[in-house]
């Protein structure tokens, strides 16, 4: 290979080490960094952080070590959110560092007062006394078909620094989407029967078959109309209505936006344990409605002496079964163990968390606790008659 090939070959080379560093954005970057996107925050003196963009903002405060969301009236933080967030603007990762202009700045999303526009989220992070401790405006995605690969453009509060990010950093401005959405998880294993009430009329009622096994069958206490079939999994959707119920967003009680709605409708959770769980729920006008709920609990003494008087029926029975040779389902591996019953100290504790609150629930889990009857069965067809 002669010297002018040699150089030919060289060149090419150059100029693709440069477009697949560089991408097909034309930001060359100036070099290569592992460090993190927030190096001078002491993540232990973070008490607020807040973040806003030209949508929304939220406020996210620690108190006494835990995290609320200020926009939502002090409501519970996710944690794990929060801690999320933390840990990836101080978590080591590959950063470039891009020279800047006033122009580029704006280009991508990171100039001064960004916020304002659709493209920049500014996270701030303030002390114990009010003070920032450091921020970050995050800006323009490199797209995923670029030859370098996808990155997030960033740059530090009060700083000319851009960096490109290979790890991009999520960070909602919605307080809706910082609250602990988590609400109840009440097994289906503690429900002895439901409830159903519409303006205080007892609409349908669902109750426990075999009252001491670990995995209760539940029926619908109604006759099925003619020419109908009862929908099983109809019942199993409302007998499991506590279970894994999470929100999509809260306000205070008290609060004005609140007024209007009419809490029609009323679901109550009989529980093993004595406690009962009452669900009142609302539609907004909205088209389609929104459905709110508000929760309380207390505990029932009648349900206690009927729950204390089956589990009595229930041993004696399993006690003569086995005297006799005959084995039962409830002696078996399948059965319960003695019930324990709640006190008032549990009824105090969960309605403080809940007697503030109204629940914005998401619409999988609202239609659970505002069925008709007539819901739980369908037309019978001519394949489900015997023959």
């Amino acid at each position: 290979m002669n010297s002018k090939n040699f150089l030919i070959l060289f060149g090419l080379a150059v100029i693709v080490m440069c477009f697949t560093i560089f991408g097909s954005d034309n930001t060359a970057p100036s070099s290569k960094n592992e460090f993190s996107p927030i190096s001078d925050l002491d993540g232990t003196k973070v008490k607020e952080i807040q973040i806003s963009n030209s949508n929304s903002d939220v406020a996210l405060k620690n108190v006494d070590g835990k995290w609320l969301v200020a926009n939502r009236s002090n409501y519970k933080a996710d944690s794990s959110k929060v801690n999320g967030l933390l840990l990836k603007l101080l978590s080591t990762q590959n950063v470039q560092i891009l020279p800047s202009s006033v122009e580029g700045l704006k280009q991508l999303g990171l100039e001064e007062g960004g916020e304002k526009n659709e493209i920049t989220t500014k996270v701030i992070f303030i002390g114990d006394t009010g003070e920032v401790l450091s921020g970050i405006l995050l800006g323009n995605m490199r797209p995923s078909t670029s030859s370098a690969g996808p990155g997030q453009y960033v740059r530090q509060f009060k700083s000319d620094t851009v960096m490109l990010l290979k790890s991009p950093i999520i960070a909602a401005s919605k307080p809706e989407n910082w609250i602990l959405t988590e609400l109840v998880n009440v097994l289906s294993h503690s429900l002895y029967k439901v409830e159903t009430y519409s303006n205080s009329t007892l609409l349908f009622e669902i109750k426990r078959k075999s009252f001491l096994n670990k995995k209760p069958e539940m029926f619908l206490d109604a006759a099925t109309p003619a020419g109908k079939v009862l929908r099983d999994a109809i019942v199993s959707q409302v007998s499991a209505g506590l279970e894994n119920l999470g929100i999509t967003d809260v306000s205070q009680s008290s609060s004005t936006e609140m007024a209007e709605l009419k809490f029609d409708r009323e679901s109550r959770f009989y529980l093993t344990n004595g406690l009962v769980y009452s669900v009142s729920t609302a539609e907004s006008k909205d088209n389609p409605p929104a459905a709110f709920a508000k929760l309380s609990v207390s505990l029932d003494s009648k349900l206690i002496e009927e729950l204390k008087a089956l589990e009595a029926k229930q041993v004696i029975s399993s006690a003569s079964s086995v005297s006799s040779g005959i084995a039962s389902s409830s002696s078996s591996s399948s059965s319960a163990e003695p019930l324990k019953f709640a006190d008032e100290a549990e009824v105090v504790r969960l309605n403080q968390s809940f007697k503030d609150w109204i629940y914005k629930l998401p619409e999988y889990s609202s239609s659970k606790f505002r069925k008709n009857l007539d819901e739980f069965f369908e037309t019978k067809t001519e394949s489900a008659v015997p023959k």
